[in-house]
């Protein structure tokens, strides 16, 4: 017989069929025997171990692990034995199989194999780590301890080709961890009751309170460990399971300090385990030592490189946790190798190791290393090695590709589209494309490029992609609008903000496209030329002589894209609440405004009135129109021009609803846009943008929109309320009473003085500062004399600080001798 699986099982019922069922492979290909003691199961487990052997045996529990371990081997008889728990399963096995099939397996007397632990479920990514279960059947094989159980076997060792997934310690499963917990410190306990100072037993305690989620136990007994083998002078060379479990939990623990002297005093006493080189490196960052922590890591790539003869995978008594971590270590790694410069190391590196999730993480900082270094022909090697292998991870690497070399000059940025210009793929298309826009191709290649870019699916194509929409829109490509059918307008407009970001004509490009292109027949079109108008028209300045035609065109496309999408019912009624947001809402009164506009002139005005009301930002647009109609028409009716206040008020009120849902983003966008289209800044508005970064904590930005607001409007209580509070907020108290004082002053409004109120007391109470309503105070202030020209001056200095933009000179002349002023120029009525 080859092969003796060997197992022990009491109550394994939650996962036996499964371990059992992951055998077959082995079993259907090894002479094999599966050999199962039952040590007093009253679940399924026998019912389920009868299905897969007959060799089913029983012994009752004695608390002994070893003596149980033993009674299995007394009932094998192969020249080998593997042996498994009932909360285990095999993943994968073929080299295990080879190995003993193979005559090489008689250089060896054990293996070791590869442990995934899984603590919260089987998709998690728990580092694994290598221990001796495959043994020669030898008659002096045997385990020794009362609990976690040792192999007794002869070298020499090697690690074979087996992945076991253990359950046994899933911490979502309380009842079962409670169940090992308890049953595993019980043991330990009365075993240390006999040997009080054992410290296989008390780093064993430490191991189980670690699992069981108790780390600071955990820590207390791994010290334990280490003081007793310290007192009792123990070799600890031959105990450096002490040091790695001690350092372990004192980095889990934040105890980075001592972590970082007790791996270095094991270093120096025998270097070359992982974990130690590890959790050494994870101490050294925790304490921002950058350097000291990638020397570390570094340390601990080099063991893993030769891992199988390295001391912590030949010491028998260590399970190394961090084997299964060289992805993330690589990441740190090569990250703190290239923001210090050392790109050679990155790059000698890079093509060692290339298992996906250490490719995933790390070529980013590989790509712009071999870049800083300008290593074209390595790049293109990298690549094609990476995507040979992995060709999942070939748009993650293009995208680490674009990324690193919009640092470069356009000398070298050229050089990489060189690079890939030729290989028939969509990332070659791009770079051919990139060629000739920089006039690096014959002219005769433009069309073979525009017949290939017909071809391409842009619905998940990156935004660099956008080169090939400039491509064809400076090319006047009249089927433009067929690439862009099954793609959503959102992708859309990012190619378009990726143009304008690269491109400085890209606006021009696009009008005299429209222009080009501007009568459309058919949906998709519509659909197109008005993504392209819009996104234009938010990025042209209002000033510009080509705004108004874009603005135009955008009303006449948005009109017919209205009536392809929406029933004619759904227009004449003007079931503006139908549709799904404020521009169709828009678009809906401007087509009704533009069928009106010859026959019913006043009416058409009300529905240009209304729709300036619904989406502001578009209303410097709807001011050229304006000046379209006929100046005499509009005296006729000149109740029918836009209110000015009326407008302000009703967008000051949809963004106070977008602030009120949380929605910060959509508010200050909408801000923006209406700042950019009407070139005039409103106190309110600019309140109400320092409140959204106020919510945000973006508090320099909330400062400097309150005190602009305050340049605009000295007397505002809003403003000087909201001020208060986000210096209550900064913990500056006496600056915050002096603007609630000043807040509440100002108001007439009943319920805001309440609150005012209310906050100054609290500020009172809470922080024992007087009251800013203290008669002295008040009676120095009113003593104070400032005559109009000193007002003036501080008027003036403020104005010209916000035209320059220097809101920090302009804070500074708030002062509180400055308040004081104000407030009397207000009791005067000045």
């Amino acid at each position: 017989m080859k092969l003796s699986i060997a197992m022990m099982i009491k109550n394994e019922e939650k996962y036996l069929d499964r371990c059992l069922a992951s055998l077959a492979n082995i079993r259907n290909n090894i002479e094999s025997e599966l050999v199962i003691v039952d040590t007093g199961s009253t679940d399924s487990s026998v019912e389920i171990s009868k299905k897969y052997t007959e060799k089913v045996y029983f012994h009752e529990w004695n608390n002994n692990f070893s003596e149980m371990r033993n009674k299995v081997l007394s009932y094998t008889i192969g020249e080998w034995v593997l042996v498994i728990d009932g909360d285990e399963i095999v993943e994968e096995d073929s080299d295990f199989i080879n190995f003993i099939n193979s005559p090489s397996s008689n250089t060896y007397n054990a293996g070791a194999v590869e442990i995934r632990n899984v603590l919260l479920s089987e998709e998690d990514h728990t580092p694994s780590f290598y221990a001796p279960r495959v043994f020669r059947n030898t008659l002096d094989f045997h385990f020794e301890g009362a609990i976690h159980n040792q192999p007794n076997y002869k070298k020499p060792i090697t690690i074979v080709g087996i992945k076991i997934v253990h359950f046994g310690y899933v911490s979502h499963d309380k009842s079962l961890m409670e169940k090992k917990f308890n049953r595993t410190t019980k043991i330990l306990f009365a075993e240390l009751e006999k040997q009080p100072e054992n410290t296989y037993y008390i780093f064993q305690l430490s191991v189980s309170f670690g699992m069981y989620g108790d780390q600071e136990k955990s820590l207390y007994y791994a010290r334990k460990a280490y003081e007793v083998a310290k007192k009792n002078k123990l070799n600890l060379r031959k105990q450096m399971y002490i040091y790695t479990q001690f350092i372990k939990l004192l980095y889990i623990n934040g105890e980075y300090d001592e972590a970082i002297l007790i791996g270095e005093e094991a270093n120096k006493l025998k270097p070359g385990y992982l974990d130690i080189s590890y959790y050494l490196g994870k101490s050294f960052l925790s304490i921002f030592k950058e350097e000291e922590a990638l020397n570390s890591f570094k340390s601990y790539i080099e063991i893993h490189k030769n891992y199988e003869k390295s001391p912590g995978r030949l010491d028998d008594s260590v399970l190394e946790y961090s084997y299964g971590s060289l992805s993330e270590i690589k990441q740190i790694v090569f990250t703190l190798s290239y923001k210090y410069k050392d790109f050679e190391y990155v790059v000698s590196e890079a093509f060692n190791e290339l298992d996906y999730e250490t490719v995933k993480k790390t070529n980013y900082h590989v790509i712009s290393s071999i870049i800083e270094l300008e290593e074209w022909s390595v790049l293109k090697d990298y690549f094609k090695l990476v995507v040979g292998k992995h060709k999942p991870l070939e748009e993650n690497v293009i995208n680490s590709i674009e990324r690193a070399k919009n640092k470069l000059l356009q000398e070298n940025r050229i050089q990489i589209e060189r690079l890939f210009y030729n290989d028939g793929t969509y990332y070659g298309l791009l770079n051919k494309t990139r060629l000739d826009l920089n006039g690096d191709l014959k002219r005769t290649e433009k069309k073979s490029i525009i017949k290939s870019i017909e071809n391409i699916n842009f619905l998940n194509l990156q935004e660099y992609y956008g080169d090939l929409i400039y491509y064809l829109l400076k090319n006047n490509y009249q089927k433009f609008h067929t690439l862009f059918i099954n793609v959503f307008e959102s992708n859309l407009s990012e190619f378009l903000k990726y143009i304008y970001n690269k491109y400085d004509d890209s606006l021009n490009v696009i009008y005299e496209y429209l222009r080009n292109n501007s009568e459309v027949r058919t949906f998709e079109e519509i659909r197109i030329n008005k993504v392209l108008a819009r996104y234009s028209l938010y990025l042209f300045n209002s000033d510009d002589q080509l705004f108004g035609y874009i603005f135009k065109y955008f009303i006449k496309i948005g009109s017919q894209w209205l009536t392809y999408v929406y029933s004619s019912y759904v227009i004449d009624n003007e079931m503006i609440y139908d549709l799904k947001n404020e521009e169709e809402q828009f678009l809906l009164y401007m087509y009704k405004a533009e069928n009106l506009r010859k026959s019913n002139v006043s009416l058409s005005l009300k529905y240009i009135r209304k729709a300036s009301k619904i989406y502001p930002p578009y209303k410097q647009g709807i001011k050229l129109l304006l000046e379209e109609i006929s100046s005499d028409v509009i005296n006729e009716d000149k109740n029918q021009t836009l209110n000015e206040s009326e407008d302000i008020n009703e967008f000051i009120r949809k963004i106070e609803s977008y602030v009120n849902k949380g929605e910060f983003n959509i508010a200050i966008d909408l801000i923006e846009k209406h700042e950019k289209l009407n070139g005039k800044q409103h106190e309110e508005i600019i309140t109400i943008k320092g409140v959204i970064y106020f919510y945000k904590e973006e508090y320099n930005a909330a400062l400097k929109c309150f005190y602009h607001s305050l340049t605009l409007n000295s007397k505002n209580s809003d403003t000087l309320f909201n001020l208060g509070k986000l210096y209550n907020h900064l913990g500056r108290f006496n600056q915050s009473l002096l603007y609630l004082d000043q807040a509440y002053n100002m108001t007439e409004d009943v319920s805001l003085k309440t609150e005012i109120s209310n906050t100054i007391n609290n500020i009172n109470e809470n922080n024992n500062i007087k009251s800013i309503k203290d008669e002295a105070i008040l009676e120095t202030k009113n003593k104070m004399s400032y005559s109009e020209s000193l007002k003036e001056e501080i008027s003036t200095k403020i104005e010209k600080n916000v035209n320059e933009n220097d809101y920090d000179k302009m804070v500074s002349l708030y002062t509180p001798d400055y308040l004081a002023f104000n407030r009397v120029v207000v009791e005067r009525g000045d």
